[in-house]
């Protein structure tokens, strides 16, 4: 890869993404944690 210049500049830009991606926190929406919320009251545990 040293030897490409482009392919190294995309590498670097990957590396770069692959750190954001990794350092981003993520929260899901109020709605979706209300139908989640519902589900698991609507829902009954299986009996084994």
């Amino acid at each position: 890869m040293i030897c490409d210049n482009d392919l190294m500049a995309l590498y670097n830009d990957l590396c770069s993404m692959m750190k954001e991606m990794d350092e981003a926190q993520l929260q899901p929406s109020a709605a979706t944690v209300l139908n989640i919320l519902s589900y698991s009251r609507n829902t009954q545990p299986k009996r084994q």
